[in-house]
């Protein structure tokens, strides 16, 4: 199962001269159009992990045709937007836009005015790691509500009922199974999580009823 996940740099207004160069960059990243720069300046950016390979590649393209010099440090969606409005970095890559509760960092930042430039889109995919009886199993089908299911419920196993009957003929463990997941902020996170808010609204409404009674200080989800 694979979910479909899209990625955009936070690219400054038009207002600075560096703006403006930040711009360009973009295009010429992106777009691959033949514009002259000047030559040697260096920018610099952070964010999303995801999309790291790719500006690792984009930033050989730049330097090698435009003498620009891109310095990217992969630390996450959250990270890339917050260092952007914190002015420590010249672009930030994320795979989400600003959340509500960022809106007062915004505000409150020189850099309010920016636009979403769409840089790519590519899949989220599972990988697992299970032996059954009969060996190791390396062909594993799962529904959109128990691909869900397995990051919100607990107690699930992997010879879950229902993923069982999605895989008939296949001998699964009775095993507890154990998701491995990011605690920072994570663009690849919230894209799961929109995933199964649309598709297992139950699901995920009750993992948000689990997570309230059992961590009373955790405010949101």
């Amino acid at each position: 199962m694979k979910i479909l996940r899209r990625r955009a740099l936070v690219a400054p207004g038009f207002r600075t001269a560096s703006a403006i160069t930040l711009s360009v960059i973009v295009a010429v990243s992106v777009l691959c159009t033949g514009v002259a720069h000047a030559a040697g300046p260096t920018v610099t950016g952070t964010g999303s992990s995801f999309a790291a390979l790719e500006i690792e590649q984009w930033k050989s393209d730049v330097a090698n045709e435009y003498d620009i010099a891109i310095n990217y440090q992969a630390g996450g969606s959250t990270q890339g937007r917050l260092n952007y409005l914190n002015g420590t970095v010249d672009f930030g890559a994320s795979d989400i836009e600003f959340q509500p509760d960022e809106q007062n960092l915004i505000n409150s930042s020189s850099r309010r005015d920016f636009v979403y430039v769409p840089v790519s889109a590519g899949p989220l995919a599972f990988m697992f790691n299970l032996t059954g009886p009969s060996g190791r199993i390396s062909d594993l089908s799962l529904s959109r509500r128990d691909a869900c299911r397995i990051f919100t419920e607990p107690e699930i196993k992997w010879n879950d009922p229902s993923i069982q009957a999605t895989n008939p003929g296949v001998a699964l463990p009775d095993k507890k199974i154990r998701p491995v997941v990011r605690n920072d902020g994570s663009g690849t996170s919230y894209v799961l999580s929109e995933y199964c808010i649309n598709v297992a609204g139950d699901v995920w409404n009750a993992f948000k009823s689990y997570v309230a009674n059992n961590n009373p200080d955790q405010n949101s989800i």
